[in-house]
C-alpha cells in the first residue's frame, strides 16, 4: 500500500497537515484524479483547527499552473466552515479572485453563499433572473434569500424589464423558501403589475403549503382576478396534499382536450417534449391559429405577429395564452364593443378612433368602421378575440406540438 493510501484511510489529528502536503505536491498532480480523492479524504475527518488550518493553506496557496490553483481553491474553500475571510486581506483578495474565475458557476454560488461575498449578491440576482428554472438560479435566490436580501430581490420583481421582473419571480416559485410568499402576494394582488410577472408570482405561492391555501381563500372571497385562476390552479394541481387539491378543484377552472379529457397541469406539460414539425401543420390547420395571428408574413393579422414569440414568452405562458386567452390579453390587443343604436353588436380590435367614427377589425380580418352617431355605446371587454375553446379542437399532444413550434419561433425571417 502506497504512503498516500495510508494517508488518505487515517483519521489522526496529523492528517489534515499529511492531505495537504499530498495535494500541494507536484508529483500528485501527474494523476488528476488523486487531488479530489484526497480532497475527498478531508470530509471522514473531525472538524478540528487542524483541518481548517490545512485548508486554509491549500485555499490560499500558490500554485503556477492556472487549471491546477482552480480546482485545488475550489475544492478546499467548499470545505471550509465558520471562517471569515474578510478577517485577513490577502484572503479576502484570493476569494474575490477565485471568485471572478468562477463567475456565473454554481461554484460562484456556493462561494458567495458561504462567505457571504455582499458586493457579489447582484451578481446572484442576475443568476436567478437568466436561468430561473435551472438549479444554479434557484440555489442564487435561496442564497439571496437565506442572507435577507429581500430589498434587493424586490429590486428584482420591479424591474422594469418585464422579463426579468417574471423570471426573479420564477425563480423565487423554484426555490419554495418560506420568506418568498411575502414577496409575492403583494403582487398576485397588484392589478397594475404587469400580468406575467402576477402569473409567475402566483405560481410561486401555489407551490407551499400555506401560499396554496392563501390563494384558494381569496378565489372563494372572489379576491383572486379571474386571470391568475388558472396559474393558481394547475401549479396547485401538483401539490402532493390531497385535501388542497380537493379544496383547488372547487374554485380553479379545469380545461379540457377535445376528448373531452382535462389537460395535465402546466407544470406536467412543460417537461413533454413536442414535435415542432407536427405543431406547424396544427398551427396552421386545426388548430386555427394561423387564421388570426401571422408568423413571418404568413397568415391572417388579428392577433399579435408570433414571429418572435419564442423569445417573448416561457412554455409555461405560451400554455395559458392558449388555454386561458382572456387570461393574457397583450396590449393594443384588448376587444372592444360597439353596441349601435340599431341594436348591432359588433366585437374587435380598436384600430382607431375620432371624433367622427370608430374602425374594429374583428376575428376575421375584416375591418369595420361605425359613425359616432350611430353608435350607442363603446365599451372594452375583458374577454379575448381569441376564442376560449381552440384546446378543445386538439389533443394533448398536438397542444404540445403546438407549444413546442411556437418556441422555435425567435426572429424575423427575411424574405
Amino acid at each position: 500500500m502506497e504512503q498516500r493510501d495510508v494517508i488518505w484511510r487515517s483519521r489522526a489529528s496529523r492528517t489534515p497537515e499529511y492531505l495537504a502536503g499530498e495535494i500541494q505536491n507536484e508529483v500528485s498532480w501527474k494523476n488528476t484524479d488523486d487531488i479530489p480523492r484526497l480532497f475527498r479524504a478531508f470530509d471522514f475527518q473531525k472538524d478540528s483547527d487542524a483541518k481548517n488550518e490545512a485548508l486554509v493553506k491549500l485555499a490560499f496557496g500558490n500554485y503556477a499552473d492556472p487549471a491546477r490553483r482552480t480546482l485545488i481553491t475550489t475544492e478546499a474553500i467548499s470545505r471550509l466552515k465558520n471562517f471569515d475571510v474578510n478577517k485577513n486581506p490577502q484572503h479576502a483578495a484570493a476569494l474575490d479572485k477565485l471568485l471572478d474565475q468562477n463567475k456565473g458557476t454554481a461554484s460562484f454560488v456556493e462561494m458567495v453563499g458561504k462567505f457571504g461575498a455582499s458586493k457579489r449578491y447582484p451578481d446572484l440576482l442576475t443568476i436567478a433572473q437568466k436561468q430561473p428554472g435551472e438549479q444554479i438560479g434557484i440555489d442564487a435566490i435561496r442564497v439571496l434569500l437565506d442572507r435577507d436580501q429581500i430589498k434587493l430581490i424586490q429590486e428584482g420583481l420591479g424591474s422594469k424589464d418585464a422579463v426579468s421582473a417574471a423570471n426573479t419571480a420564477h425563480a423565487l416559485a423554484g426555490a419554495q423558501h418560506d420568506k418568498a410568499n411575502g414577496l409575492l402576494l403583494p403582487i398576485v394582488l397588484d392589478t397594475k403589475q404587469d400580468l406575467e410577472l402576477r402569473r409567475q408570482a402566483t405560481r410561486a405561492v401555489a407551490r407551499t403549503k400555506s401560499g396554496a391555501l392563501q390563494l384558494i381563500k381569496l378565489a372563494q372571497e372572489k379576491k383572486l382576478s379571474d386571470d391568475l385562476k388558472f396559474a393558481a390552479g394547475s401549479a396547485i394541481s401538483t401539490l402532493p396534499w390531497t385535501d388542497i387539491r380537493m379544496k383547488a378543484f372547487d374554485v380553479f377552472p379545469v380545461a379540457k382536450t377535445k376528448a373531452n379529457l382535462p389537460i395535465i397541469p402546466i407544470t406536467d406539460l412543460v417537461k413533454q417534449k413536442g414535435n415542432a414539425e407536427r405543431g406547424k401543420l396544427v398551427f396552421a390547420k386545426q388548430g386555427t391559429c394561423a387564421k388570426c395571428h401571422t408568423v413571418n408574413g404568413e397568415g391572417k393579422n388579428v392577433g399579435p405577429d408570433l414571429s418572435e414569440i419564442g423569445r417573448k414568452l416561457s412554455k409555461e405562458a405560451l400554455y395559458e395564452s392558449i388555454l386561458f386567452p382572456s387570461a393574457s390579453i397583450s396590449h393594443n390587443y384588448e376587444t372592444f364593443v360597439v353596441e349601435t343604436k340599431a341594436g348591432a353588436i359588433v366585437t374587435g380590435l380598436l384600430v382607431s378612433k375620432t371624433e367622427k367614427e370608430v374602425t374594429l377589425k374583428d376575428a376575421e380580418a375584416l375591418v369595420r368602421t361605425f359613425k359616432t352617431a350611430d353608435i350607442e355605446s363603446l365599451a372594452k371587454s375583458p374577454i379575448s378575440l381569441m376564442p376560449a375553446d381552440l384546446h378543445q379542437l386538439i389533443t394533448t399532444q398536438e397542444l404540445t406540438d403546438v407549444v413546442e413550434y411556437l418556441t422555435t419561433l425567435r426572429e424575423v425571417k427575411k424574405k
